[in-house]
């Protein structure tokens, strides 16, 4: 309760400032946050340079100041909101005219409703909808994940919902928005998150992502209505509510097709204020845990077809940069390669490079366990530097010795996983080598990072 009251003072002292010395507070710690010693700058230019390659590093930069500025804001805003009253959430939140029009066919022609989320910085405005008219909306269920504190997870329900929408707990009240899209209620859904492994694999930006399937279940299986809810910031703490309908068929691919498309159009656009305004912070394509990193694809989970047809393409256009380093030990490299080609043949999404020893070069490529193979024999320190500025997402170090690990450490890669040794603390990630032969050591390693064997 002390937490929960602490967060109250805080958010109190916040609603009293003025926007001036608020907005002042966003920038100095947003410009922290981006300058500090945090891997999330890296994080995010590395996202705006793999979707924008065309800008200058300048442009890159600025985005990604501002973006920082605004997570910022979007978590004062959460501290403020609960003070506002319905008159100052009506100053500084307007419905768009085209959105005022689509809810006038929607009240006309009710009937179930997918409303799709994206994380832009005043996100929360939506689920002030209903007190920006005075039109009898349907009932309308926010799915949201609760917190594990209950009563600072009671104290955000009460406040989020004292302007009608219903925060619906997605792990205990699912049959809850059943039934209200049943009614011809509505269902709000945050779609634009890293979705995980239950996720399924779609192409964002030209590059694999894990995207939620929710929103194309509900909309499959009610035949329901679709489209988008957004605050399009226009100052500090206000924002237009704008809304955009789906004209598509009622069917999960379709619903994960066109709200991928829709936002890469949205981020695309020429007004930097949209661009800087979403959440480049978030890990959106990759799984940054160690015991994710080599998992195997399942088709199952695969949209990817999807999109190849609708893009006419093959494959994956930008795929995630693996980097492995190979043991010097020919005994131990014999013991991996099974390994690594099992490895290779469950992962069509990423693009690997091995690294190894000169004498072992056509070995390595004959076996198949990379799309490229480097000789690291006799490199200076300067060429592993170099490839840090094309952010590499996992580098895997079987070779357990100093200088892999300071190479590894170099090269900057966002995950560098390895087994304890010398300088194993330059790794992000390090796994305790187990008893046994080579290959035992070896499927171990592989086991801890989510691969499955055939």
């Amino acid at each position: 309760m002390i937490a929960v009251f602490l967060i109250k003072c805080l958010g109190f002292f916040a609603y009293c400032l003025p926007d001036c010395i608020r907005r002042a507070i966003c920038v100095v710690l947003g410009w922290g946050f981006w300058f500090g010693p945090f891997d999330r700058r890296r994080r995010i230019l590395a996202n705006l340079k793999r979707c924008f390659p065309e800008k200058p590093p300048r442009w890159r930069s600025k985005i990604g100041r501002e973006s920082c500025c605004r997570l910022i804001e979007m978590g004062m805003f959460v501290l403020v909101s609960p003070f506002l009253t319905k008159k100052q959430i009506r100053a500084r939140f307007v419905l768009d005219n085209e959105l005022l029009a689509l809810m006038q066919d929607v009240l006309k022609n009710p009937k179930p409703l997918v409303i799709l989320g994206p994380h832009f910085t005043l996100m929360e405005g939506a689920a002030f909808f209903p007190a920006l008219t005075d039109e009898k909306l349907p009932e309308t269920g926010v799915l949201y994940r609760p917190l594990d504190y209950k009563p600072l997870d009671k104290w955000v329900k009460q406040t989020r919902e004292r302007h009608g929408v219903k925060l619906v707990d997605r792990k205990g009240q699912m049959m809850d928005a059943i039934h209200n899209l049943n009614k011809g209620g509505a269902l709000t859904i945050l779609y634009d998150q890293n979705a995980g492994a239950p996720g399924a694999q779609t192409l964002f930006f030209g590059r694999a992502a894990s995207t939620t399937q929710m929103p194309g279940m509900f909309v499959e299986r009610f035949k329901a209505r679709v489209g988008v809810l957004y605050a399009q910031r226009t100052r500090f703490f206000r924002a237009t509510i704008k809304g955009e309908a789906f004209l598509i068929e009622p069917t999960r691919q379709a619903v994960m097709l066109e709200s991928t498309r829709w936002l890469e159009r949205k981020l695309s656009t020429d007004d930097d204020n949209i661009t800087a305004d979403w959440l480049w912070a978030h890990n959106r394509w990759g799984r940054r845990r160690a015991y994710e990193c080599m998992f195997n694809v399942r088709p199952p989970n695969s949209m990817l077809d999807v999109f190849f047809k609708a893009d006419n393409i093959q494959d994956i256009p930008d795929k995630d940069r693996y980097w492995i380093t190979l043991p010097k030990d020919k005994k131990r490299l014999e013991a991996l390669l099974p390994v690594l080609q099992q490895h290779k043949r469950h992962r069509p999404d990423i693009r690997i490079t091995a690294l190894c020893e000169s004498d072992a070069l056509e070995t390595v490529k004959a076996a198949n366990i990379a799309d490229d193979v480097v000789s690291r024999t006799g490199r200076p320190l300067s060429f592993f530097l170099k490839i840090r500025n094309t952010y590499p997402e996992v580098h895997l170090v079987f070779e357990e010795s100093l200088r892999a690990n300071v190479e590894a450490f170099l090269m900057g890669a966002f995950l560098r996983v390895g087994f304890k040794s010398r300088g194993s603390f330059l790794l992000t990630d390090r796994i305790r080598p187990p008893k046994g032969d080579y290959a035992a050591r070896y499927r171990a390693f592989a086991k801890a990072c989510h691969m499955r064997f055939e």
